[in-house]
């Protein structure tokens, strides 16, 4: 598959209208080598997240081989990294315009699946797919190709053809092994954790989430609302009446969903010693493990529920007299939450809680309370 690279007055306007300023002396060609190389250079600091870098090396490579497709394409890339999407799809459609060979359109191709995700236009994974196929037509072995389209599925939260896309990935056995088995064991995870409402799943994918949208979890992924109007659950100080005026989420859009959970006063997600909420604050591994310990408590007859004895800790970093040994304890012993890392038997209470670890501990709570 080719295409005719016809160097006019187009092209070179186009390039002047999404090239990029940087801070870099402009060296002879005898010091920076040959465009090739350059291209190369750009795409390992794109990895690294060195944009700025990267994209000094993407236009050295354009300057001297303005008809190097990948060039382009690892440029768009970096714009789409800094969120500008109209220089990201000017610059595939000149790697588009100028693409010579095949390995030329699969980078093209795998540029406009990274693209449209990000872009949220309608028909957007439709348009992804096209391109995956367009791809898989000149090399269906090729690793990235499913990789990206895995992350397109996993972005439309369709996490059961995001994991095949990665198990692709995996059987194949490359550079992008790790980062496919990454993103395997996530939307594993996600299945396992079966989220059933849209924040839920848009939370599956994040590293933290804030204190206000845990509340809008719980209230969604638990039906929170009836437990805290079931009278044979063990409310908290406020009793389930009014909470009061807490200032600091009344312009909050999760506002009902906050002042329902603290209805329940669970430690973890309750009022701050200042009385205030403090939405915007990450949730902490320790404050999840103490909202499950509290939910669990709360609602009756908790078949986990023994007395958990231990005069020594088996967490690392977290001491017997630490306010959240008891829950923390509690968790691991009966699987809400596993520690952070076996093999130094850390726990790590203090580091945000990602997504798809509430959604796991959330998920057992949500069985117990649907068997009990």
């Amino acid at each position: 598959m080719r295409r005719t690279f016809i160097a006019g007055g187009a092209v070179v306007i186009l390039l002047l209208c999404t090239g990029c300023v940087v801070h870099h002396p402009r060296p002879s060609i005898s010091e920076i080598g040959t465009a090739k190389h350059h291209v190369n250079s750009g795409m390992m600091l794109l990895e690294k997240g060195k944009i700025p870098d990267a994209m000094w090396q993407f236009d050295r490579a354009i300057d001297l081989d303005p008809s190097m497709a990948k060039a382009y394409v690892g440029r768009a890339m970096a714009y789409l990294v800094n969120n500008d999407l109209k220089r990201c799809k000017a610059n595939l459609k000149v790697a588009r315009f100028v693409a010579q060979g095949d390995e030329d359109w699969i980078n093209v191709y795998i540029g406009y699946m990274r693209f449209y995700p990000a872009q949220k236009q309608t028909g957007w994974l439709e348009a992804t797919r096209k391109e995956f196929e367009k791809a898989l037509e000149i090399d269906p072995t090729y690793k990235a190709t499913y990789f990206y389209m895995g992350m397109a599925y996993k972005e439309a939260f369709d996490f059961k053809y995001a994991e095949r896309m990665f198990e692709r990935v995996l059987e194949i056995n490359d550079p992008f092994l790790i980062r496919a088995d990454h993103q395997w064991k996530l939307v594993r995870k996600i299945l396992t954790a079966q989220p059933r409402s849209h924040i839920a799943k848009t939370i599956a994918l994040q590293p933290q989430m804030t204190r206000a949208q845990f509340a809008s979890l719980l209230m969604k992924e638990l039906e929170l609302e009836t437990l805290v109007h079931d009278r044979s659950v063990q409310r908290g100080k406020h009793g389930g009446s009014s909470i009061g005026n807490v200032p600091d989420i009344q312009k909050h859009v999760p506002k009902a969903d906050i002042e329902a959970v603290l209805r329940l006063n669970l430690e973890g997600i309750s009022l701050k010693p200042d009385n205030l909420f403090h939405p915007n604050e990450l949730v902490t591994r320790g404050d999840l493990a103490a909202v499950v310990e509290g939910l669990m408590n709360k609602t009756g007859k908790d078949i986990y529920r023994r007395e958990l004895k231990a005069t020594t800790s088996p967490f690392r970093d977290v001491e017997t007299t630490h306010p959240r040994f008891r829950a923390i304890l509690y968790c691991v012993t009966w699987g809400f939450m596993d520690v952070n890392n076996i093999s130094t038997e850390e726990f790590a209470p203090d580091l945000p809680v990602t997504g798809s670890d509430t959604l796991l501990a959330l998920r057992k709570v949500r069985d117990h309370l649907k068997y009990r």
